[in-house]
């Protein structure tokens, strides 16, 4: 097995007040220890006698390390003593108001994840010797070091019952949702196709019966946001057809000779893009038809969009038809 299995590179530091000083030199020689170790265990060297454990160990740790060696006055004939000689001589030490130093204002860094976060918090308390606190203050830190206070807030209310693991799913369901969130949270727009001519209907008139329900039913789907008041000019203008229902309610149909709308609308919304589930089910509560009727079939709106403007601008608007009709009704009535 030990012929088969690479082993670890040879440990090469550099042993230099700022690396001492900065902790990198006792990190570099605990992950290359955790390596040899794992590499002993799996070619079984525990079988072999001590000399040879020993003559493996400095074999593999390199030329370097092994100068390291020549220094120690004790004689050594185990591989745990070898090995405990040289934390002696990599891991200074250990000063544990420094260690918690380090742990305790560590916050969440700008675009780290919760579940990385959480894993750097995991190592800076493996040597603040915290024993049985330990999940509790790696709690307690991942609260206070949230970047999202919305987040924050959230845990401290279920502080009574909350355990580390526990706040790391709540904060990792959190921030799964945030991104399922941000996918369909768009604009819905319909995209016109380009050969398409934009057509404005004229607006069609409503019986005097009929006018108030429907100011009162426009008033209503305004309110609820069914539909948008617009103040200025648009490409498209569709027409309204308003129906009675047979309980009174007014049921409205709106025609149009754009196709697409038709089918976007109709569509179920858990086949529908992202970007227009929101208005699909913002529509759901509502009762409305929406009908295409080619450009030519709608009379009206064909013909004043083929009309010439006159050329006098200088003459006086005319009053609407509807307008001209009230003022016949009022002087029939009196």
């Amino acid at each position: 097995m030990d012929t088969v299995l690479r082993p670890p590179p040879p440990f090469c530091f550099e042993n230099t007040l700022s690396s001492v000083t900065s902790g990198n030199l006792s990190r570099q020689w605990l992950k290359w220890k955790k390596s040899f170790e794992i590499y002993s265990k799996a070619c079984e060297l525990s079988k072999k006698t001590e000399d040879v454990q020993v003559s493996i160990l400095l074999h593999v740790i390199g030329e370097h390390c092994r100068e390291v060696y020549e220094q120690f006055t004790d004689k050594i004939t185990t591989i745990k003593g070898l090995l405990e000689h040289f934390d002696k001589y990599f891991l200074p030490t250990k000063n544990l108001t420094i260690e918690r130093h380090k742990f305790f204002p560590r916050g969440q860094q700008e675009g780290e994840s919760v579940e990385q976060y959480t894993f750097e918090l995991n190592k800076l308390a493996m040597t603040c010797e915290f024993k049985d606190l330990r999940d509790d203050l790696i709690r307690d830190r991942l609260i206070c070091g949230l970047r999202e206070d919305s987040m924050r807030e959230r845990l401290l209310r279920e502080s009574e019952t909350l355990t580390l693991q526990k706040a790391v799913d709540m904060c990792r369901i959190a921030e799964m949702s945030r991104m399922q969130a941000g996918c369909i949270k768009q604009e819905d727009t319909i995209v016109d196709c380009p050969n398409v001519q934009p057509v404005v209907h004229a607006p069609r008139k409503l019986p005097l019966a009929l006018r108030d329900a429907v100011k009162n039913k426009l008033d209503e789907m305004l309110e609820q946001q069914v539909i948008a008041k617009v103040e200025g000019p648009t490409d498209w203008v569709n027409s309204m057809t308003v129906v009675k229902k047979a309980n009174g309610d007014l049921h409205v149909t709106v025609e149009t000779d754009h196709k697409p709308l038709v089918s976007i609308i109709k569509k179920p919304i858990a086949s529908a893009p992202a970007r227009l589930q929101r208005m699909l089910l913002r529509l759901q509560p509502y009762t409305f038809e929406l009908v295409y009727k080619p450009g030519k079939y709608l009379y009206v709106a064909d013909a004043l969009s083929r009309a010439v403007a006159p050329a006098d601008s200088s003459a006086p608007p005319e009053k609407p038809l509807d307008h001209l009709e009230m003022e016949a009704q009022d002087s029939e009535t009196s």
